[in-house]
């Protein structure tokens, strides 16, 4: 590649296997390589993103055992709340995917016959975002499924926009007779969002005069994390927020989590479904060129991925070697947490 004539959109670093957090931190350094403006500053941007794979790919074998330790124990700390974690554990399973939705729809026959997750989708004007669940059912229907532990990541706004990248996806370009399936936006939020109370909200277009539905087959609906109760959907938000699958409630939810953080006690000590889904991903992550227009969500999951680490024991220059990130960086997370 000629430095003179380089391309952001061209740029496709080699991903090695230093593993997730490297390829997040080179993920957000692509991305802020296309807020700027100038060769220069893409040029720095990309630079940084190869410094900091090297970095994590020159551990001692010390720093290697401790970091597999680390991890252990953070993906023992995982709930299907966490997104990255919940993708991981629905990427091509259909049967716990269809669990999840015939809970929030309330309906029994819906069969999901495909599962994708982490899968970018591009706008008419090239911007994208990666899309935590995409599932398809036996009629054609979409339902995306995200996970948001921030308020402000679960906007109306953001419930729009991933309407619009579905639909997106689903048109040709120059169809005269547009033929768009019905779609489903589905947040799982931490906090009740909405501030009524409810444990779920559909959201749906009507016409203002007369009350009845437009039925336009776009459909967004919030399940507010924090009601737990005996319920069918409360029952579904106690297993999102349990860390062992020994006690879940649904069975197609518990042999999920179990595999993965009780399988392989000998291959990476549990961690190796979870690798194995990282290692399939990486190349997209570390490769990514898009601006999503939502950066402080990166942001914010590094920042719970720090906290997670202090908690288990690791040290701040451990955490700087194994994820690129400034001793400042990972010091101001510190404190943070003391004056929480």
């Amino acid at each position: 590649m000629k430095d003179e004539k380089l391309n952001i959109d061209n740029v496709k670093p080699k991903p090695d296997d230093a593993g997730l957090e490297a390829g997040r931190r080179a993920l957000r350094d692509a991305k802020s390589a296309l807020s700027l403006t100038g060769v220069r500053e893409q040029e720095s941007a990309v630079s940084d993103g190869r410094r900091i794979k090297r970095r994590s790919s020159q551990m001692s074998e010390s720093d290697q055992r401790e970091w597999d330790e680390l991890v252990r124990r953070q993906i023992k700390d995982f709930r299907l709340m966490d997104d990255i974690f919940m993708s991981a554990c629905l990427d091509g399973n259909t049967r716990a995917t269809q669990l999840i939705i015939r809970i929030i729809l309330n309906d029994s026959t819906l069969e999901v016959v495909s599962v994708k997750t982490q899968e970018e989708f591009t706008n008419i004007k090239g911007r994208g975002l990666r899309l935590d669940v995409v599932a398809v059912d036996a009629d054609g229907k979409y339902y995306n499924i995200e996970i948001q532990n921030a308020n402000d990541g679960a906007g109306k706004e953001r419930a729009r926009y991933h309407i619009s990248l579905l639909d997106s996806d689903n048109s040709n370009k120059g169809e005269k007779n547009v033929s768009l399936p019905e779609t489903y936006v589905i947040f799982i939020t931490e906090q009740d969002v909405l501030g009524e109370g409810l444990p779920i909200y559909h959201i749906e277009r009507t016409i203002k005069e007369t009350g009845n539905d437009f039925d336009d087959g776009t459909h967004i609906i919030y399940v507010n994390g924090s009601i737990r109760d005996e319920t069918a959907l409360g029952k579904l938000m106690q297993d999102f927020h349990e860390k062992e699958s020994a006690n879940m409630n649904y069975k197609e939810l518990a042999d999920t989590v179990g595999r993965f953080k009780n399988e392989g006690e000998q291959t990476m000590q549990g961690t190796q479904l979870l690798r194995d889904y990282v290692d399939k991903h990486k190349d997209e992550w570390y490769d990514s060129g898009y601006d999503s227009g939502y950066d402080s969500g990166v942001n914010e999951r590094q920042r719970q991925i720090v906290v997670g680490l202090l908690s288990n024991g690791a040290s701040e220059e451990l955490i700087c070697r194994s994820t690129g990130l400034d001793i400042s960086e990972v010091v101001a997370i510190k404190n943070e947490m003391q004056v929480m």
